[in-house]
């Protein structure tokens, strides 16, 4: 219910003129067949072709519906639906002092600048003073719900009559909907009935000839006008809408009619609906597309087809030449949507490419394949060259139209690489020697210096080094070596670790005891054999903690108050994360935590004993608790300390905010805490109205509003 704040004022002056004016209620006219429901919203407004002998009721179940902000003076104008009902009389609005109780809307389409309706109004139950409708036309700048309005015409109070009364409109645009809202004045429930109707829509056409000829692929848009604005597309392949003013129709690329057909339909049975229906023709168009059957090589045969792959039929000029480069013309056999084009088909010579084979090669030795042969042809070689043994490897050229693809074997020899047995590693001053033929045969010699203090990469040459390589082999001569390791230690008791059996420097061996990780042990690293010592290693092991805790309950309403007792052991150092976004690092046994939001929190305790720690988790269900609002609807403040003051009462409510109004809408007291109260002050004895708006503690707002009685008594 949207009231404003000059009510008692503007129904004082309503009543003076009902009273001067000798209201007589007449008889209601007949009502015509089609009389679809008004709708309680503005979004819901049914289309009305025909007004003559439309009737309605301004129910009282109706609720208001408007949006914007109210007119207060011609120096502060509303904004939306409300700001423009309010507005002054000048501006054809109700003016400031009027409301909105029970309001429903109808649309319809202006035939004409100027439409007359005539309005007849009876049977009210309010009484004769506040008694009868508010009548409101006009146009939506946006859309329902949302936007500015254009004021057409508004009656503040338009009041019971003996017979239809003429309004007049002028102005208007043919073809636009425009909107009626009508409300019971001060919520009175009314019946009314339209008695006649001019310059309104009913007829519907299209802007396009019923026989119409396009090019195929081509578009052409069609707007519909007249009926009740509400249009219907349908028909063949193409529409980019099925409703609208406005589609655009590309009909199928196939030559042939296609039929298409517009309807403007009312959604309650206007008796406007009609419909318009069309052709479209359609003719081949374009240019014709053909995949050219060239580069062919001299003396191959191919064909030129008589219709193109987008379905043009037609004729090639001059007949097929296989022995020469030729242009050939297409001409269509309908040229009205179609054009000629030309084609060149592309006649080649054959070519055989030639190349120098590289080999024979050595295994190992790097070769290349030219990509352009000694005879110009360009291409590629495949498999990927391969210097380590004999291949076929093909030519594929660049293009193969005329130039064939040929194959070359790169003969690849065996490459012998001396094979030798490395007597090192060797400790410090062993003595060695390095052979003169290899482990496979080949003979050669050994440089540098046979040296057995210190490692020496050693490179041997053979006698022969036509298909057998240089090696090289380092001695490797070892000082004597301490293996070093990273102590796993300290850890904590029952921690898994292990002894790698390689050293951080690379000498492999056994550790022995077997590990225990239960208490601090001394470990014996033994090398394997090498220039290698062994080593020893104490691993500490540290005590671990224990860490627990009991809650007092694990769930509960809003708001949740929990106790949490430390039942950890061996723990000096305790973190609390409460899972709220509240954290501790208390050593207390008993810790409390108030949970004031709906939700699942998981408890986090980490318990340490500066080396080590552990981890218990909990988790605590907070659930919303239902609220309870009570509200007296009588105090007696007459200081017998029984009923003296008024308060709302609420259960589990965050915040509470109450406005108290005397029966002229004046503000009594504000209570704006769940402790504060209203003594009733000096008032007099009364009915009085009361609003408030609750939070709970999930932060959902109640609001509420209703009326007391003060009665002080003797």
């Amino acid at each position: 219910m949207i009231h404003a704040s000059y009510f008692l004022k503007y129904t004082l002056q309503i009543t003076v003129f009902l009273c001067l004016s000798g209201i007589v209620y007449g008889q209601q006219p007949p009502c015509g067949t089609n009389n679809p429901a008004p709708g309680n919203a503005c979004i819901d407004a049914p289309f009305i072709c025909n007004l003559d002998g439309y009737c309605g009721t301004t129910l009282s179940s109706y609720s208001a519906d408007a949006w914007g902000t109210q007119t207060s003076s011609i120096f502060t104008i509303g904004t939306g639906l409300l700001g423009g009902f309010t507005n002054v009389s000048s501006n054809d609005g109700c003016g400031t002092g009027a409301t909105i109780e029970n309001n429903s809307f109808l649309k319809f389409v202006a035939d004409a600048p100027n439409v007359d309706l005539g309005l007849w109004v009876g049977n009210c139950i309010n009484a004769s003073w506040m008694s009868g409708i508010q009548f409101y036309i006009f146009q939506l700048d946006d859309i329902c719900g949302q936007g500015s309005v254009t004021n057409i015409y508004c009656d503040g109070q338009f009041s019971p009559t003996s017979s239809s009364q003429t309004i007049s409109l002028s102005g208007l645009t043919a073809g636009e909907t425009y909107y009626i809202m009508i409300d019971g004045f001060e919520g009175d429930v009314c019946d009314y009935t339209f008695t006649a109707e001019s310059g309104i829509s009913v007829g519907i056409s299209a802007d396009i000839d019923p026989n119409t000829f396009l090019c195929s692929g081509q578009s052409i848009t069609v707007q519909a006008s007249g009926g009740s604005g509400n249009y219907s597309w349908s028909g063949d392949l193409g529409l980019s809408d099925t409703t609208g003013m406005s589609v655009v129709i590309t009909p199928p690329t196939a030559p042939g009619t296609y039929n298409y057909s517009v309807t403007s339909s009312d959604t309650n049975a206007c008796t406007g609906s009609s419909d318009y229906d069309f052709s479209i023709t359609v003719s081949s168009s374009g240019t014709p597309i053909f995949t050219n059957p060239g580069p062919v090589c001299s003396g191959a045969t191919f064909t030129l087809p008589n219709i193109s792959e987008n379905g043009i039929s037609g004729t090639w000029s001059p007949a097929v030449n296989t022995s020469a480069t030729t242009m050939y013309t297409y001409t269509p056999d309908d040229t009205t949507c179609t054009s000629s084009m030309t084609m060149t088909v592309v006649v080649g010579n054959q070519v055989t490419p030639t190349f120098i084979n590289p080999g024979p090669i050595c295994s190992g030795n790097a070769f290349t394949l030219s990509t352009t042969s000694d005879n110009g042809a360009a291409g590629t070689w495949s498999p990927a060259i391969n210097n380590t043994a004999t291949t076929t490897y093909m030519f594929t050229p660049y293009d193969t139209t005329c130039t064939s693809l040929v194959t070359m074997t790169v003969v690849v020899e065996n490459q012998i690489t001396p094979a030798f047995v490395n007597p090192g590693p060797l400790c410090l001053g062993n003595s060695f020697v390095l052979p003169t033929v290899s482990d496979n045969g080949v003979p050669g010699t050994w440089s540098p210096a046979i040296n057995d203090t210190v490692t020496v990469t050693y490179t041997f040459t053979p006698d022969d080094t036509l298909c057998t390589s240089a090696v090289s082999m380092t001695v490797v001569i070892e000082d004597e070596i301490v293996p070093e390791f990273t102590n796993p230690g300290p850890i904590c008791s029952g921690t898994s670790f292990s002894l790698p059996t390689v050293s951080n420097n690379g000498v492999t061996g056994n550790w022995s005891p077997s590990i225990d990780n239960t208490q601090s042990t001394t470990y014996t690293f033994t090398p394997d054999l090498g220039c290698a010592v062994s080593v020893i290693m104490d691993v500490q092991v540290n005590p671990s903690p224990n860490a627990s805790m009991v809650t007092s309950v694990l769930s509960g309403e809003v708001p949740l108050d929990i106790e949490f007792e430390n039942t950890s052991t061996n723990s000096t150092n305790f973190t609390w994360d409460f899972g709220n976004g509240e954290f501790s690092s208390s050593s207390d046994t008993y810790l409390s935590m108030l949970y004031n939001e709906v939700g699942t929190y998981e408890v986090i305790l980490i318990a340490s004993n500066g080396a080590c720690t552990d981890t218990a988790t909990t988790t605590i269900v907070v659930i919303e608790s239902e609220l309870v609002i009570h509200v007296p609807n009588v105090f007696t403040p007459n200081g017998d300390f029984v009923n003296d003051v008024f308060f709302i009462e609420s259960n589990g409510a965050k915040t509470i905010y109450v406005e108290i109004l005397n029966r002229w809408g004046d503000l009594m007291c504000k209570l704006e805490n769940s402790s504060d109260v209203w003594n009733g002050g000096e008032s007099n004895d009364g009915v009085y109205f009361y609003r408030y708006e609750i939070t709970d503690f999930s932060d959902k707002v109640y609001t509420g509003h209703g009326y007391f009685h003060l009665i002080r008594g003797k």
